[in-house]
Parts: structure tokens; sequence; C-alpha cells
């Protein structure tokens, strides 16, 4: 766990304060219990059907309860494995489109992870288009736009964590990196 040094936080940057306590508190919980990491169930390029019976899976629950299912995904860019989060969507990187990877989650324990194929767009094309509230990382700035440019139906509700993070914690690193412990 990394984070500020204490005399760093005393020294006015009260910024960090809440990070500092959190990562106490976490260090002294795996100092007491150990560490144990998860290991959930991953669907890392699955046969196209079986894509396509997780992608039916979502769009039942979401039809029974659609205020209440979310469909968290991310793409992945040749550009975007060589930054953090809140460097991207400046204008460098604006006339690359490519998608190599899209993960997606809709309950905890349950995630897709497939590549930007021809053998997948369907079901791929099938969530994008659902209706359902799309929880993202940047995807307001960066993801959502190149998405797009491949699935003109795109009409998913974005809640873009990033602009939420940014609004609670305006002074504190936007990557989806430094965030993720939170």
């Amino acid at each position: 766990l990394m984070g500020p040094h204490p005399s760093y936080v005393m020294q006015g940057n009260h910024q960090y304060s809440d990070l500092l306590i959190f990562i106490t508190s976490k260090a002294l919980d795996i100092a007491q219990n150990g560490l144990e990491l998860e290991s959930p169930p991953y669907l890392l390029d699955p046969e196209p059907a079986e894509f396509n019976k997780w992608v039916d899976e979502f769009l039942e629950a979401y039809k029974k309860d659609p205020k209440n299912t979310y469909l968290s995904y991310d793409i992945e860019t040749p550009y975007k494995l060589l930054l953090g989060e809140d460097e991207l969507g400046k204008e460098e990187d604006s006339d690359d489109f490519t998608i190599l990877r899209c993960s997606f989650c809709w309950k905890q324990g349950n995630a897709a992870s497939v590549r930007w194929e021809a053998r997948y767009l369907r079901s791929i094309e099938r969530l994008f288009t659902s209706g359902a509230y799309g929880l993202n990382w940047n995807g307001e700035c960066y993801d959502n736009i190149r998405i797009i440019r491949y699935i003109q139906g795109f009409n998913l509700i974005s809640l873009d964590g990033m602009l939420a993070w940014h609004c609670l914690q305006s002074a504190l690193p936007k990557s989806l990196g430094f965030v993720t412990p939170f």
C-alpha cells in the first residue's frame, strides 16, 4: 500500500488525510488477518456462444429490474495501455479509434472480457444498445467516443466514475489505479 508520508500531510497537505487513514487501517487489517487475494470467476475470451449467453443473462436481469441493473464496461486501446486514465482524451490520441478489447461486469463476481473482433461484435452491440445504466471510468471523454465510432446505436445511460471521483476528491489523482483501493 502506497500513500503520502505522514509528515507530508502534517505540512499542510490535508487533502491526503483520508487517504492516509484508509491506508493505515488497511495495513493494520492485513497485519492482523493476513492478505487474502480474491479470484472471482472471469470469462476471458470465451467462445462466442458462451459470451452471448452471458449477454442474454444480463439483458434478462435488466428487463426484470432496469433501475437496479448496471453494466460496467471498459475498453482497451493501444494508446490507453501506455497512459494513466487522467491523461487520456487529449488531442494526441483523438484520431486513434482502435479498440483491442472490451470488458464487462453486471453483478459481483461475474465479469467477461472479449477481444474487439467480428465474432463478438453482435453481442457487444446488444449490450451497448440496451439502454441500461452504464458504469465506466473516463467514458465520457474517451471510451464512449470510440465505442460510438463502431456502434452508432449506443444508448447506455453513462455514469462516469472518474467525473464523480473528481467532484468528490478534486485534489487527488484521477487514475483508476489510484482510486481502485477505495
